[in-house]
């Protein structure tokens, strides 16, 4: 899994969501980064900020869909812009599924548990909890 971010923050809030899982998650700052990473690293799943410096997630997410290779990689928006118009650019440039922020962490359990069928069970045991 790669969480691409430039926000320290929600990087922490991401690292401290997903540890339960015991993924191996990797973390990228910027487009750039997240593109060169998804090139050189197999992943299930990016959960892929909008507004960063640089490349920015539309075009990122555009990028790896169009790639042979990470194609079948499934791409979360996870971004503050959260309009009818910035759901359809998401969508536009074939993300899977588009959060807003701040992620309610049912929201956020259920999507991993959409993607990620391999935990699944950690994620209702969390939710049940809740």
């Amino acid at each position: 899994m790669l969480v691409v971010d430039d926000s320290a923050t929600v990087r922490a809030f991401m690292r401290s969501r997903l540890a339960p899982f015991r993924f191996d998650v990797d973390y990228a700052e910027n487009g750039e980064a997240a593109v060169g990473m998804a090139q050189a690293k197999r992943y299930t799943c990016i959960f892929l900020d909008v507004v960063m410096p640089g490349m920015d997630g539309y075009q990122v997410c555009k990028r790896i869909k169009s790639d042979p290779a990470t194609r079948e990689t499934a791409v979360v928006m996870l971004s503050s812009k959260s309009s009818p118009f910035d759901k359809f650019r998401g969508s536009w440039a074939g993300c899977d599924a588009y959060l807003g922020k701040p992620v309610g962490e049912d929201e956020l359990l259920a999507t991993i548990g959409r993607f990620l069928p391999s935990a699944r069970r950690v994620a209702l045991s969390i939710l049940a909890r809740a």
